[in-house]
């Protein structure tokens, strides 16, 4: 269940009434909510910092997986688990996105100190590359573009200036 993420669900389920799990099997599936639940709240935090520093820095972004893909897909936050955050940024701006972000305390893996020369090295053969949030250790890509080989009618573009839900 940890790897296919569908615990919360299963939780909500159970606590709606819906009889899909014995005593012992609610009580996992409701420990596996909570730490989704706290998870999901770093999550939150970590992205309103984020965004609220590009905001500032006239970067222009979109969220486009985390906390908030369970609210759109199943009308609760926490019950959709990311293990990560992804926010796309305007390939023109990559470079300003790099330097907000080592400006602002944010990581390499293992609490490394980020370097901005290894992202763009990174970013030549990958689309996004990962930074961890200083204050609560939140894995973020920052992508320049979100599939490796888009079909021929897809833009990026659209996701950057268009409306930002799934319909």
């Amino acid at each position: 269940e940890q790897r296919h993420r569908v615990a919360p669900l299963l939780h909500h389920a159970v606590a709606r009434g819906v009889s899909v799990a014995d005593g012992g099997a609610a009580e996992i599936l409701a420990r596996i909510a909570r730490a989704n639940s706290q998870r999901a709240l770093r999550q939150k935090a970590a992205t309103l910092r984020l965004v609220t520093l590009f905001a500032a820095e006239g970067i222009v972004h979109a969220e486009v997986k985390g906390f908030r893909l369970g609210d759109l897909l199943y009308g609760g936050e926490t019950l959709r688990h990311s293990k990560d955050v992804d926010v796309l940024l305007d390939p023109a701006q990559m470079d300003a996105g790099i330097a907000c972000v080592a400006a602002n305390g944010y990581t390499a893996t293992g609490g490394a100190p980020l370097d901005p020369q290894r992202l763009h090295a990174i970013l030549r053969w990958h689309r996004e590359v990962e930074i961890h949030d200083p204050r609560t250790g939140v894995a973020i890509e920052l992508h320049s573009r979100l599939l490796s080989t888009a079909p021929a009618a897809w833009d990026d573009g659209k996701v950057l200036h268009g409306p930002r839900d799934l319909t």
